[in-house]
């Protein structure tokens, strides 16, 4: 089953590149920042694929809608590998802020008007 970001009216898929872009743009924030870096970039790539929905339109800023533009918007570090702990610390931080995300504001496939659609194609 994939994961999914986004508000009832709008789902993405979230990627795997979604998830690295993401950890590789908190490398370039300060450790004590990430927590609040990570869930503006979740935040910002709702924003976006909201904006995307109503206007047809990729959002000036963020792009698409999905969190590696959202991230990519911000710049990210080169990636390193999973040998790097700061990298992996990062990779949970936005694991955890896009399961907040999910319990808090997001919905889950299932509960979108769009579920159909997706999963047809």
């Amino acid at each position: 089953m994939q994961a999914w970001i986004g508000r009832p009216e709008l789902v993405l898929p979230l990627l795997h590149g979604d998830i690295s872009n993401a950890a590789c743009a908190l490398l370039m924030v300060a450790p004590d920042m990430r927590s609040q870096i990570c869930a503006q970039l979740v935040a910002d790539a709702s924003q976006a694929a909201a904006h995307v929905r109503r206007t047809g339109r990729l959002h000036p800023r963020y792009g698409n809608g999905s969190l590696m533009a959202a991230a990519r918007a911000r710049g990210v570090a080169d990636e390193p590998g999973f040998d790097d702990p700061d990298y992996c610390g990062c990779v949970i931080e936005v694991l955890k802020a896009v399961m907040r995300y999910r319990e808090t504001e997001g919905c889950h496939v299932k509960d979108s008007p769009d579920y159909k659609g997706l999963a047809e194609s």
